[in-house]
């Protein structure tokens, strides 16, 4: 997990490195780039182009850590556990699909 931001705030999470190069897009990339706003984030890498829902966890975990507002973020993982298996699921059943629909159509048809 990252940090990034124009004060030092985050600079004592031990869980946290600065981030020193890297991308940041959207709504966040565009609210670093003002000078007039103070702004700190905290990033957390993720693997896909899905949502990640333990990433998030995470970062509340950390969140909750620093600002000590004792959030219960264990359901937040329990939550990511069922998405992930769902989705696993979906992928096993896609490329069976796949591996189907290649071995019928590789096969003669006779009629």
């Amino acid at each position: 997990m990252f940090y990034i931001g124009k004060g030092k705030k985050f600079a004592m999470i031990k869980e946290l490195n600065k981030l020193d190069e890297g991308i940041i897009m959207g709504v966040t990339g565009a609210l670093l780039l003002r000078e007039d706003i103070t702004l700190n984030c905290i990033l957390a890498e993720t693997h896909s182009q899905l949502p990640d829902s333990r990433a998030a966890a995470r970062i509340v975990q950390v969140l909750d850590k620093y600002l000590g507002l004792k959030v219960d973020y264990k359901p937040l993982l329990k939550q990511a556990e069922h998405f992930e298996t769902k989705l696993r699921d979906v992928i096993a059943k896609s490329k069976e699909a796949v591996t189907s629909t290649v071995k019928t159509s590789t096969q003669p048809y006779f009629g």
